[in-house]
């Protein structure tokens, strides 16, 4: 086997990639995301591990959000005007892809936007009966 030096070290390459490496081939699908969707992390010599904090945006969600962006104009979706409603409209569909994928009721959930862990732990503790913060917290 040689040794890729974009890749872990750790992790040996056979001749023909990883896929035909014994042991591996369970991997491919991950080796090909990571080679057309975070072919950066490899460019740059990154492993990212801190997925609790923030996630790396996948090549695809960039180019889409991208496009987005070049194709609207996008306000604050507490606005009352035509850019606030297209970005308004953003965000119910996004709450009705969070419901639609856990096949959640709209009746019995709601789906709630943070910005972050410690923000939904503080929206939450805000609105317990004792207004103090949940365990879970």
């Amino acid at each position: 086997m040689r040794s890729d030096p974009s890749r872990d070290p750790a992790r040996p390459v056979a001749a023909g990639g990883p896929s035909t490496a014994p042991g591996y081939a369970s991997t491919a699908r991950i080796d090909e995301l990571r080679a057309t969707e975070y072919r950066h992390l490899d460019r740059d010599g990154h492993v990212y591990l801190d997925y609790a904090g923030a996630g790396v945006a996948a090549r695809a969600q960039l180019t889409a959000h991208h496009e987005r962006l070049l194709s609207g104009l996008y306000g604050n979706p507490h606005s009352e005007n035509p850019t606030s409603a297209a970005a308004g409209a953003l965000v119910e569909s996004a709450r009705r892809a969070v419901l639609d994928f856990f096949r959640a009721d709209p009746a019995e959930y709601a789906v709630i936007f943070t910005p972050n862990a410690s923000g939904a732990c503080g929206w939450s503790a805000r609105r317990t009966p004792s207004g103090r913060p949940a365990r879970w917290c």
